[in-house]
């Protein structure tokens, strides 16, 4: 993570947690959109920081579209936005670290069977002139302010990299790590992460669209 979180689908992937060591490394490659978006994904066990074995699932997805780095930059900069993008009910920026570095505060509503939950994300932005690359990325931090009633989110890693190929074309690559907050069946995490990876990798390019004449 990213309708609310693309319905059911999106709620087992956007807003999950994950740490610790993987014990097995298999992964899938796949293509939607025909063809457009590749995404590499795994499903597999690591031991939370309790010694639990909990699933952990990954992926990559990439593809290539027209779109405006402009809009990215501000879209993801904008709580208000990027609370849209994900699915969340509500999203705010709590503390300003730096020009670069902020922290988010949001909350969500996915719905039976998944309760509401709440998610402090550390956010980083970083852009290289030079490479023609904006990376964004967003960290669960889940001790930087008082726990409330809702659950959350414990731990999160998501990577969203944008690359000026210079045609007028940008390279999106997402990259998420998590471990779902409920139990999953592992059958429905490999039916659900294509097409929840895809659709969220979509819905970025509908937000960052160009404007006629750009």
């Amino acid at each position: 993570m990213p309708s609310a979180l693309f319905k059911c689908g999106m709620l087992l992937i956007i807003f999950l947690s994950t740490t610790g060591i993987a014990q097995a490394k298999t992964w899938k490659t796949v293509t939607r959109d025909h063809g457009k978006i590749k995404i590499q994904y795994s499903v597999s066990k690591r031991i939370d920081e309790e010694g639990n074995k909990v699933p952990w699932i990954r992926y990559t997805a990439v593809t290539v579209e027209k779109i405006s780095m402009k809009k990215v930059i501000a879209l993801f900069r904008d709580p208000i936005e990027y609370g849209k993008l994900i699915g969340l009910k509500t999203c705010e920026k709590i503390k300003s670290i730096s020009d670069n570095e902020w922290v988010n505060y949001s909350t969500a509503s996915p719905g039976w069977p998944i309760a509401d939950f709440d998610w402090v994300a550390r956010m980083t932005f970083s852009e290289n002139t030079n490479t023609r690359t904006v990376v964004f990325t967003s960290t669960a931090d889940p001790t930087f302010i008082e726990r409330t009633k809702l659950k959350r989110i414990s731990f999160d890693n998501e990577t969203y990299t944008f690359k000026d190929l210079g045609n007028g074309e940008i390279e999106i690559t997402i990259t998420l790590e998590e471990t779902p907050t409920v139990k999953v069946p592992r059958w429905l995490l490999h039916m659900a992460i294509p097409g929840n990876a895809a659709g969220f990798i979509q819905k970025i390019v509908i937000f960052s669209k160009l404007d006629e004449g750009e």
